[in-house]
């Protein structure tokens, strides 16, 4: 359990993981995280489990699935995403951070969400675009 781990090319300090769990910490609708958000994480991060998985991160504000989640959802997101990864790294350097990428689809709580029943391609190529944009939102802030 407290010796290191590599899965592929990512190397952990332990075999200890922190899972994906919504904190509700983040402000209602905009997926910016609140100062309880980053003090939760650095707080984590001192416990130094070998990785982190940070929690549901919507990739569209029409999959977001609930209030309160965090969003990367848009270039501006990136710098809240990055202080949360500088205060995790400033209290374990060697902590590994995983950012979970997601879209509520039809259980989302958007007026106009996708209901993959009706979804046209388009609709669906476009939840695809945002899951890529969003996978270089997360790389930016150096996952």
């Amino acid at each position: 359990m407290f010796t290191q781990y590599t899965i592929a090319n990512f190397k952990l300090e332990n075999r200890s993981v922190r899972s994906a769990t919504a904190t509700g910490t983040c402000e209602v609708t905009s997926g910016i995280p609140e100062q309880q958000f980053y003090n939760l994480y650095e707080s984590l991060a001192r416990g130094h489990p070998g990785l982190i998985i940070q929690e549901h991160s919507f990739v569209s504000i029409r999959g977001n699935a609930g209030p309160k989640h965090l969003g990367i959802h848009s270039d501006d997101m990136i710098k809240f995403h990055k202080k949360a990864n500088d205060l995790m790294r400033a209290a374990n350097s060697s902590i590994r951070i995983c950012c979970q990428l997601a879209h509520a689809g039809p259980n989302g709580i958007a007026t106009d969400k996708i209901d993959v029943n009706t979804a046209t391609i388009s609709d669906l190529e476009e939840v695809v675009q945002q899951f890529l944009e969003a996978a270089v939102r997360a790389k930016q802030k150096t996952f």
